[in-house]
């Protein structure tokens, strides 16, 4: 078991560490927006989808920051992957959630969602995220693009960049 958790540590910060440095060989302007940063695509219908996809998803892809969660078509929640899995490893929490849709955790769970467009400055959105509750400080940022489709963006990542562009 150990050998298997600190295998998966060293594989997440391996990946977050050639995130680091694709990120850094990239140049980011203060005119610089969401669109150019990498996002994840990871959303689930509340009323369809139970806690134990979202887990099997979860350790099947490191990278993926969190989750939205929608119900009917509209975007309820968007929860960090840290968060979730704190949440379910929580006395009961495996048994009660794991099997049942995630409406019902959402119901024990206070969760939001900040949604901006793919065109909205780094800075802007960094503003807006640090703006936050913090029980949601870590949650990833959605990010709406032209097309309507939405995706995740690490708050992390958000902040590597926003550091870059302050210290250019």
């Amino acid at each position: 078991m150990f050998n298997l958790l600190y295998w998966g540590l060293f594989t997440t910060r391996l990946k977050e560490s050639v995130i680091g440095i694709m990120l850094t060989s990239v140049q980011f302007t203060p005119t610089s927006s969401l669109e150019a940063l990498p996002s994840a695509t990871f959303e689930v219908d509340a009323a369809t989808t139970q806690g134990k996809a979202v887990l099997e998803k979860f350790s099947n892809e490191a990278e993926l920051p969190g989750v939205l969660i929608s119900l009917g078509g509209a975007p309820v929640a968007a929860i960090s992957r840290f968060r979730f899995e704190s949440f379910m490893k929580r006395a009961y929490s495996a048994e009660i959630y794991s099997k049942r849709p995630l409406t019902v955790l959402l119901e024990t769970v206070k969760a939001g969602v900040l949604s901006l467009p793919s065109t909205t400055l780094i800075k802007d959105a960094t503003a807006e995220a640090l703006g936050r509750d913090d029980e949601f400080f870590f949650d990833p940022i959605v990010v709406i693009f032209n097309d309507g489709s939405r995706k995740l963006i690490d708050i992390k990542q958000l902040l590597r960049t926003a550091f870059q562009i302050l210290a250019n």
